[in-house]
């Protein structure tokens, strides 16, 4: 064999093993950064207990899994409770004050056929969703992907959600913190309603068939409350309003979150409480 010949087969096994160390750069962390099923196993047993302290603080109930279907309870939430599958679970619920309060975790994922397969044969991977995950937090922000076959990933996300049923009667509303997504959808022509207040209408996209009861339930004060939680997205809905941000929340979050729908629900007028609303 000549030189050139030698030449080129080490310029190729170079070339290999140069794309080798890359791969293996990039995968490395990964790996690490990926919980084990037994931390997996053990952050769902923090989470379980942060919930179930969480109730005692409440003095609300708490079950590991969903003794209230509240999926079926609530199908009229359609953005969380709409397409794809989802395990609802880690349910605190009871009476607060004048109200029944739920909180709970949820696991969304796409909506695909691939997902009525047996979940005992399904591989489950994970990857933090943020640098700030920890097992601490419960491992609750990190991004799932349920993979039912080797070539098949489904992406998986938890988010927690608090819902508060009270004696007022919603026609379907959603109010969403002004983001990209909200922009794009005005971009194409899907205006949201525009109430009195600029700084208001800068921060939120409210959206409703019935603008009128938009207008008698989105009043000054209730604007004010809005502004000053900016971070929740709140879904009207029958005697309900849930309140999330899309992603899973800390058990003082949920408090948090619990205490904002009663002050919202406080704050409607008397007339919305009197008989259920045609939506």
């Amino acid at each position: 064999m000549s030189a050139s010949h030698y030449g080129s087969l080490f310029q190729a096994i170079a070339l290999a093993v140069a794309i080798v160390i890359v791969v293996v750069l990039r995968l490395v962390p990964i790996v690490l950064r990926r919980p084990s099923l037994r931390a997996i196993e053990a952050a769902a047993r923090i989470r379980q207990a942060q919930m179930a302290a969480l109730a005692a603080s409440l003095g609300l109930q708490f079950s590991p899994d969903d003794p209230l279907d509240v999926e079926r309870r609530h199908a009229g939430f359609g953005s969380l409770f709409g397409r794809g599958s989802r395990r609802i679970y880690n349910v605190v619920h009871g009476r607060a004050g004048d109200c029944d309060v739920m909180a709970f975790d949820c696991r969304l994922s796409l909506p695909t056929a691939a997902l009525a397969e047996d979940t005992g044969s399904a591989i489950w991977d994970a990857v933090p969703a943020n640098d700030d995950s920890s097992p601490e937090a419960g491992a609750w922000g990190w991004l799932l992907f349920r993979r039912s076959r080797p070539d098949h990933t489904v992406p998986v996300v938890e988010l927690s959600a608090v819902v508060v049923d009270g004696d007022v009667f919603f026609k379907p509303m959603f109010i969403r913190p002004e983001g990209a997504r909200e922009q794009l959808a005005k971009a194409v022509g899907h205006h949201d309603i525009t109430f009195e207040s600029d700084e208001f209408n800068r921060q939120f996209y409210v959206e409703a068939k019935d603008k009128k009861f938009a207008y008698d339930v989105i009043t000054p004060r209730v604007m004010q409350l809005l502004v000053a939680n900016r971070k929740w997205n709140v879904d009207l809905f029958g005697r309900s309003i849930v309140v999330y941000d899309g992603r899973s929340l800390g058990t003082d979050e949920m408090k948090e979150a619990v205490e904002f729908a009663q002050q919202f629900l406080a704050l409607m007028p008397d007339y919305l409480r009197q008989q259920p609303h045609a939506s």
